[in-house]
C-alpha cells in the first residue's frame, strides 16, 4: 500500500493515515503487543543499557525483530520477501556496528 498523498488539512491527513494503519494492522496484526513478553524472556527480565554504543546496537537489533514480526504475520500466505531483504541488510548493518565497536575496543587496550 503507498503511503498517502499529503492533503490540504490535518484532519483529512490523519484520516488517510488511519485508513493506512487499519490496512496494515489486518496484514500484521498488533506484533508490538508481544514484544514486551518476548524481550522479557529473552533478556531474563532486565535489561541495562548504559553506554551509546549499547543503545545503538539495541536499536539495530530491534530492527531485526520489527522485520521479523512483519514476516511471521505472513508465514501461512508465503512469507514476506521484502522484510527478509532488509532483515539481510540490518544483519550486515549490525555485523558493521559490532566490527568497529571491537576494533575500537581493542584500539583502547593499546
Amino acid at each position: 500500500m503507498k503511503r498517502p498523498k499529503p492533503k490540504s488539512s490535518v484532519p483529512d491527513r490523519l484520516a488517510e493515515l488511519g485508513r493506512l494503519y487499519r490496512a496494515r494492522n489486518r496484514v500484521y496484526g498488533d506484533p508490538f503487543a508481544d514484544f514486551g513478553y518476548v524481550l522479557h524472556y529473552m533478556f531474563g527480565g532486565r535489561l541495562v543499557l548504559e553506554t551509546p554504543e549499547e543503545f545503538g546496537r539495541f536499536s539495530l537489533f530491534m530492527a531485526h525483530w520489527g522485520k521479523m514480526s512483519r514476516y511471521s504475520a505472513s508465514i501461512k500466505r508465503g512469507g514476506h520477501p521484502d522484510s527478509m531483504d532488509d532483515l539481510a541488510v540490518y544483519c550486515m548493518i549490525l555485523r558493521e556496528y559490532d566490527d568497529e565497536w571491537e576494533r575500537r575496543r581493542r584500539k583502547k587496550k593499546r
